[in-house]
Order: structure tokens, then C-alpha cells, then sequence
């Protein structure tokens, strides 16, 4: 394995010394770099990276892309600037079954963007790192817990879309039990959420931690189908209790919310797997409804709303995977005189397999943004409509190797300024490595 690994790797540095460039060129040589290539490639085999119990499966990943619209803005701003982009993807996982009982994961992604546009402004390194136990126990009891940490500068929502560094950690996890291991359960949760900005102005507006506890019991219906009813219990707190913004206060946003929410997990119908939870959050603001902004008089101070989160996995046959993903919740904004928008999303992907080692991946999402505060009396309450279409093609030379090309196309149109508007495409071409 040693052999063919080092024929793979030097495979692209086979050029005869004596050879001239012109002679390389005119010559037999590149056939020869070409098949010498093609058979280290196929001779190499993915090697079974485990160390005792430890797996270790790393990755590597370089696209080279054009985005004819990098900073999302409108045509008529003026400031509509495309650029090549060499993004560098690279992470390993972990995973380590210490007992039969005791499990542990773990894993670390890195991406590494350079713009040709802009690059002191664009250029970044994005990172990843999670960590996960798992604990099942005698008597239908388990545990599970993670923690995430992201270091990143892609937006946080789909109402921003400015580039800013920011952090984010989650920390939570959930305690189940099933007595004598029967088809009932009751289960505990919890999850602690910090964001942090870089940038001043949005660390006043953004900042805050997100505390959400809660509890809920159900029944296995069938041998791999679960259905459920739950109660959670969530605190949003932000750093500033009061920001300023286009020399205007705003009051605070922080808020309590009580959430009821029912669903099904596991295999949903035939050949379906996922889950689908639903309910109505109820959210009380602390601070009076009354605002000092001059943009708005009023805003609310509650609010209760029908909510959704939603993901499946259909496999009509054994070369096809279709993905749907529902979701509809509150987000915080930092538009004008709204505290929150409601998100709304439905997305849809279908991935086959073609002959000769061809994967085709086609998909779309829809979106509509709803915020509940008018700016003036004069003009309607803010709406954002984006549409998002993707497709690539992947050729697998090797299970652990793999090129390809995507498209994607991005759009947003905002009933209130056209200043949200814009259009955005994507063209890139990748190679990846997947031990």
C-alpha cells in the first residue's frame, strides 16, 4: 500500500528531466505521465484507517469557483463585484466505540477562501470542531451529549448577508428513558447557544446567548417509528439590553418563550426516514412595547406563532436519495423597529447515479421572510421572497476520489426597497479525497 501510495502522490511530478518542454509537448511523455497517473490512482487502495477501536477518516477538498455577485447586492447599488474563489475544504472525523455501552465522536473541519477580488477584505479561515458521547445504559435508560464550536464568517441568517467573523458554540444534550426497554419513553433536553460578532455594530445588535430546556414523552408505534409530544422552555438574552442603529434606540429584545410541539421520528412511511415536529411557540418580550425609535411607535410585545422543523430521506430506488427539509420559525432581526422575522423555508434535492461512475445532484429551495412591524404608517410590513436552484455532476474515479462541477443560482426579492434585492451565480469545478 506504501508503494502505490507514493506512485499516487508523485504520480504528477513523472516528467522526464532530459526532456525539454517543447519535446515534452510534441512527444509521447504527457501519454506517459497520464497512464503512469491513471494506474497509481488505480492500484491505491482506500486504506481502513483505524488504530485499535479509533476510526479516523480524513478529507480533503479544492474548488475552484466564479461568484458574479460576492457581497449580495442589488444591481442598482453599484457594488455588484464577482471574483474567483479558491476554496480549500479539509477535516477529519472521529469515532471511537471505547465499550459496548460508551461511545465518543469527535471532528474538526477547515476551510480556507481566497478571493481574487478584494482578497485583504474577502480572504478567510473558517473552522469547525464538535465533540459528541454517547451512553446507553441497562434498563432502556441513555445519554447523549455534544458540544459545537464555529469560527466562521457565512451569515447567520437569511436577513443578513454581509460577510462578518463571528463565533458561535452550542453545548447541550439529552437524557431518555424507556422503562424495561418498552415502547414507552420520557426524555429530557437541554441546549446552551453563544453568538459572538467581531464587528462593533453588530455585536450591539447580535450578541447573546440562547438557553433552551425542555421535556417530552412518546410511544413506538412500530418496530423503527416513534411518535412524540414535548413542552421547551427558552431564554434569549443579549449582551446589550438596548443598541443603537441609524440614530435611533431601540429597546431590549431579550425574551422568554414557551414552546408545545408533537411529531413523528424515525421511518415515516415506506422507504421514508426522518422526522417532523410542529407546534405554537408563545414569546413575551421584557422590554415595554412602547419604542423610542422614531421609525416606529409600537412594536410587539408578544407574539405566538405556528412553527415547524422538518427533514426526510426518500430512497425510491437503490441509485436515488430524495431529500426534503421543512422549516418555519423566529429569527432575530436587525431590521428597523422588528425585534424578530419569521422564517420560512422548504427545500428539496434529489441525488442519482448515473453509469460510468457519474453522480447527478439537482435541487432548490424557496423561502419567504415575514417581519411583523411596518417601517411607517405609509408602507406595508417587510416581506423577502428567495429562491435558491443548485446542480452539480460528479464523476468517481475511485471511491475515495471524485471530480465534478456545480452551478448554483441565488435570488431575493424584498417588497420593501429594492436595496434588499439581488442576484447571485456560482460556477465551480472541484476535486475531493475521502479516506
Amino acid at each position: 500500500m506504501l508503494r502505490s501510495l507514493t506512485m499516487l502522490l508523485a504520480g504528477a511530478l513523472l516528467i522526464p528531466q532530459a526532456a525539454s518542454a517543447d519535446d515534452f509537448l510534441r512527444g509521447g511523455d504527457l501519454l506517459d505521465v497520464f497512464f503512469n497517473l491513471k494506474e497509481s490512482i488505480t492500484q491505491f487502495k482506500k486504506p481502513n484507517l483505524k488504530f485499535g477501536k479509533l476510526e479516523f477518516h480524513p478529507y480533503y477538498r479544492v474548488t475552484a469557483s466564479y461568484d458574479d455577485n460576492i457581497y449580495l447586492r442589488s444591481q442598482d447599488s453599484q457594488q455588484v463585484f464577482g471574483s474567483m474563489i479558491i476554496d480549500n475544504s479539509f477535516g477529519v472525523s472521529l469515532k471511537l466505540p471505547a465499550t459496548s455501552r460508551h461511545q465518543f465522536q469527535g471532528g474538526y473541519a477547515g476551510q480556507s477562501l481566497a478571493y481574487s477580488k478584494h482578497p485583504s477584505r474577502n480572504n478567510t479561515v473558517q473552522q469547525n470542531v464538535n465533540l459528541g458521547y454517547g451512553f446507553k445504559g441497562p434498563a432502556g435508560f441513555s445519554l447523549k451529549a455534544q458540544d459545537t464550536y464555529v469560527n466562521t464568517q457565512d451569515p447567520a441568517s437569511s436577513e443578513l448577508v454581509d460577510r462578518e467573523q463571528r463565533y458561535q458554540n452550542s453545548a447541550g444534550g439529552v437524557i431518555e428513558y424507556a422503562p424495561g426497554g418498552g415502547a414507552f419513553y420520557i426524555a429530557a433536553d437541554g441546549e446552551h447557544l453563544v453568538h459572538r460578532y467581531q464587528n462593533e455594530s453588530l455585536a450591539a445588535a447580535l450578541d447573546r446567548y440562547e438557553l433552551t430546556v425542555g421535556g417530552r414523552m412518546g410511544l413506538r408505534i412500530m418496530t423503527k417509528t416513534r411518535v412524540f409530544a414535548g413542552y421547551k422552555r427558552q431564554i434569549v438574552h443579549y449582551t446589550i439590553d438596548e443598541y443603537a442603529a441609524g440614530g435611533n434606540t431601540y429597546d431590549a429584545k431579550n425574551n422568554k418563550a414557551d414552546l408545545l410541539v408533537a411529531g413523528i421520528e424515525g421511518r415515516i412511511l415506506p422507504k421514508v426516514q426522518g422526522s417532523i415536529e410542529t407546534g405554537v411557540v408563545h414569546r413575551t418580550y421584557d422590554g415595554p412595547e412602547t419604542d423610542r425609535a422614531e421609525i416606529t411607535a409600537r412594536r410587539t410585545g408578544s407574539t405566538r406563532n405556528w412553527v415547524i422543523m422538518g427533514q426526510s430521506q426518500w430512497k425510491p430506488g437503490a441509485r436515488t436519495d430524495v431529500n426534503l427539509r421543512l422549516s418555519r420559525g423566529l429569527q432575530e432581526s436587525t431590521y428597523a423597529g422588528n425585534r424578530f422575522y419569521i422564517a420560512n423555508l422548504a427545500a428539496l434535492s434529489i441525488k442519482h447515479k448515473l453509469p460510468y461512475k457519474l453522480v447527478i445532484a439537482l435541487g432548490g429551495a424557496i423561502g419567504f421572510d415575514q417581519y411583523p412591524e411596518a417601517v411607517s404608517d405609509t408602507e406595508a410590513n417587510r416581506r423577502d421572497d428567495i429562491y435558491t436552484q443548485f446542480a452539480s455532476l460528479t464523476y468517481d474515479i475511485q471511491d475515495y476520489l471524485s471530480v465534478g462541477l456545480s452551478y448554483s443560482h441565488k435570488e431575493k426579492h424584498s417588497t420593501q426597497s429594492a436595496q434588499f434585492n439581488y442576484l447571485d451565480n456560482v460556477s465551480g469545478a472541484f476535486v475531493g479525497v475521502t479516506f
